[in-house]
């Protein structure tokens, strides 16, 4: 094999399955690179290897435009990194140093840690998407390795069909597939807020009605496909699902950590989530100071959670100027801003709610009302309403407080 380099090895606890584990490099060790070695993540660009991600906004356009009783089904791959095989040329990077001395192995396939490691699935998780698309099944979003199926009334199919080909036909006029650093997606038609419509496909092709390709329960042959139609292709394409985490097709389904309904058009947080940030605040609350990773973890599970907490973004000011603090020196402990602890609080309030949900957002007309406000320390308050207006004197000795 000639020379070689190794990185260290955690393993991480599957919460899924109890007692399994996780094999995760630290392929970007060392985090400062030494004059004789530099990580195996420093050599590698994420953005070579992009793919789609079936992310919040794409799944709730999608889900808004489906036609009335409609159904989703989710699917996780099993084991779908080791799936993906590592070129020989690749494996002097992928050393593991045993206990033993002098004895090492080699992890032949695709690696938890690469920075690669998502889109090198991902590309082949494209091609099965694409493969399940041309085959009629569908429309479908993707997360890594997490699916989620859809299917249409078949009284509604040719009406959802002629509707895609209208997007198909939008999605080509704005020049296509876009990529975003390592992520694809197609950009659809303008929308009244200044953002474009998000797709993870080209809509290219049309959904077929397959109910009558297979034996169907009665409720099934109402649909233009079945589980069954997708474990028929997968075995075909050598795709092995999770049985475990299989959730049939329903019209309520968890996905992304949310809780998706189809035919209230609602979309909540998972109670699991709830619990974990919960936990997460609580932890960090333990402690003063705090590195980059330790604020990027909380951060980034608040934010998720804004998803359908939308005030919840105004409470997340205070971390994003803590991680704007760390610049280059990501493992120097750091004093969290004065109004973290105000902003966590909320956060605390907010979870322990009983629901936490938001309707499935989708495009809507703006109306400009014509409407302004603006304030002064000294003197008070104005508003204008198209040709309205009113305004309020600060009392004597009143004190105005700020936030910015």
């Amino acid at each position: 094999m000639g020379l070689f380099q190794t990185s260290p090895l955690s393993l991480v606890p599957k919460t899924s399955k109890p007692g399994k584990y996780r094999a995760v490099y630290d392929f970007s060790h060392p985090h400062n690179p030494l004059p004789e070695a530099s990580s195996i993540n420093s050599h590698i660009n994420s953005d070579d290897f992009p793919c789609t991600w079936g992310t919040f906004a794409t799944v709730a356009l999608l889900i808004s435009r489906l036609p009335p009783g409609s159904q989703a089904s989710v699917r996780d791959v099993a084991e779908a990194y080791r799936t993906v095989p590592a070129a020989p040329s690749q494996w002097p990077s992928l050393i593991i140093h045993l206990q033993a001395d002098d004895q090492f192995a080699v992890n032949i396939c695709n690696n938890f840690g690469l920075t690669s490691g998502g889109g090198v699935y991902g590309m082949v998780a494209d091609a099965g998407a694409d493969l399940f698309w041309c085959n009629g099944i569908g429309p479908l979003a993707k997360w890594v390795d997490d699916h989620i199926f859809f299917r249409v009334p078949r009284q509604h199919l040719s009406k959802y069909n002629a509707r895609r080909a209208i997007w198909r036909r939008e999605i080509q006029s704005f020049g296509g597939c876009t990529q975003d650093g390592s992520r694809l997606w197609y950009k659809g038609k303008d929308l009244p807020d200044g953002s474009s419509e998000e797709f993870d496909e080209d809509c290219s092709t049309s959904l077929r009605d397959l109910a009558d390709a297979s034996a169907c329960t009665a409720e099934d042959c109402n649909f233009a496909y079945t589980d069954a139609d997708i474990d028929v292709l997968s075995t075909c394409l050598g795709i092995r699902w999770e049985t475990s985490k299989s959730v049939h097709f329903v019209t309520a389904v968890p996905y992304l950590g949310f809780h998706w309904d189809i035919r209230t058009q609602t979309v909540y947080l998972l109670e699991d989530k709830k619990t974990r940030y919960l936990t997460a605040i609580a932890e960090w609350e333990m402690k003063h100071m705090h590195n980059l990773l330790e604020t990027q973890k909380l951060y980034g599970k608040l934010l998720h959670a804004s998803l359908v907490m939308l005030s919840g973004r105004a409470h997340l000011t205070s971390l994003e100027a803590m991680l704007a603090s760390f610049n280059d020196h990501p493992f120097i402990l750091h004093t969290p801003p004065r109004d973290t602890p105000g902003d966590l609080e909320w956060w605390k309030r907010q979870l322990t709610r009983p629901e936490i949900s938001r309707p499935i957002p989708e495009p809507q007309p703006l109306i400009d009302y014509g409407a302004y406000s603006d304030a002064s320390s000294g003197f008070g308050v104005a508003i204008t309403v198209g040709p309205k207006w009113r305004v309020w004197r600060l009392a004597p000795g009143s004190v105005v407080m700020t936030r910015v």
